[in-house]
């Protein structure tokens, strides 16, 4: 499971918009066999090949396609679906 708490953006006027960046990307796994949950933490400054964009840092990725893309982006930067 991937955890993505994201920020809120203001513009000059202090009016909320539309575009947010991961600033928390938590990946989790559970195993029920052994009863063991495993976390690992990715830093939002984590240089990543972001796709269809390039690389980027990966807290960028969710301003660019929201989680489908964060999701994607993680994957492709663990090697875990």
């Amino acid at each position: 499971m991937l955890l993505i708490g994201v920020d809120v953006t203001l513009d000059n006027r202090r009016q909320v918009v539309n575009v947010s960046r991961a600033d928390t990307l938590m990946l989790v796994s559970f195993d029920p066999v052994r009863n063991r949950v495993t976390g690992l933490s990715i830093p939002r400054d984590t240089r990543a090949v972001i796709p269809g964009v390039g690389g980027s840092k990966i807290n960028a990725s969710y301003a660019f396609g929201g989680p489908g893309l964060t999701i994607q982006t993680v994957q492709d930067l663990v090697g875990v679906p």
